[in-house]
């Protein structure tokens, strides 16, 4: 995400709104070690560390001339696709735990179970100007059906969502939604491609102060480079309402 100026705020990442705490994220543990593969320190060694794990999933790909890395669809009419899309790259001296490493987890999680009409695309340059996206897009003839884009998705306890000019999106039940900070989602806005972005929020606040709280995680910030105040449960939650929301573009709903 392209970070807003917001006035510093201090806060928990993991905060409930009952007040407590997400649970230990060593429950999650699997994902907290996938995180660590991830997040190193430039975009090139983060691009070899995403590669590193598809290979050993046995899951093709692509690398486009500026790094970043495609998931074919398994089918192959290309006004079918839906691009499922999270930027690997960072600011210098962030570790991007927050931004973007929880997405790359939470994309690569389910890889196992996404409709064979979705293409995964791990951009580089979201934080210079979303020139992954756009580059991915000439790749592809500007021609999908609709991109779904996550962005800083590992604090808080609720989904939230830019639904921008998707009308599914619109009506997608259980999540915070407003507009939210350019992300590469909008590149593909521009191109006249439906598109959407997932990010993860504060659910006892309204949305645009919840979006001023996410604009702190990031960057340099201490929890995009603090393991404890991330909240390994929004990876099932994020998971969950990704796959609704395909679910719907693909049965027009």
């Amino acid at each position: 995400m392209t970070k807003a100026t917001y006035k510093q705020i201090e806060f928990d990442g993991r905060h409930n709104s009952d007040g407590g705490t997400a649970p230990d994220v060593q429950s999650f543990s699997q994902q907290k070690e996938l995180l660590k593969r991830i997040c190193q320190n430039t975009n090139e060694m983060r691009r070899d560390a995403i590669e590193r794990e598809l290979l050993a999933r046995g899951v093709g790909y692509h690398v486009l001339k500026d790094g970043t890395l495609v998931i074919p669809a398994k089918k192959h009419d290309r006004k079918d696709i839906v691009a499922v899309c999270a930027h690997y790259d960072v600011v210098p001296g962030s570790k991007g735990y927050n931004d973007n490493g929880m997405s790359i987890v939470i994309v690569l999680e389910m890889l196992q179970v996404l409709p064979d009409n979705v293409e995964v695309v791990f951009t580089n340059g979201e934080e210079s100007g979303q020139t992954g996206a756009r580059e991915y897009l000439k790749y592809v003839n500007h021609s999908l059906r609709a991109c779904v884009n996550l962005d800083v998705c590992g604090c808080f306890d609720a989904v939230y969502l830019d639904p921008m000019d998707c009308k599914q999106a619109k009506r997608l039940p259980g999540c915070k939604k407003g507009v939210m900070p350019p992300s590469d989602a909008l590149a593909f806005y521009n191109e006249g491609i439906p598109s959407v972005c997932f990010s993860t929020g504060r659910s006892d606040v309204g949305f645009q102060e919840g979006i001023r709280q996410i604009c702190q995680t990031i960057h340099r910030r201490a929890m995009d480079n603090d393991f404890s105040m991330l909240n390994f449960e929004m990876i099932p939650k994020v998971q969950g309402k990704v796959l609704e929301l395909i679910g719907r573009i693909n049965q027009n709903k």
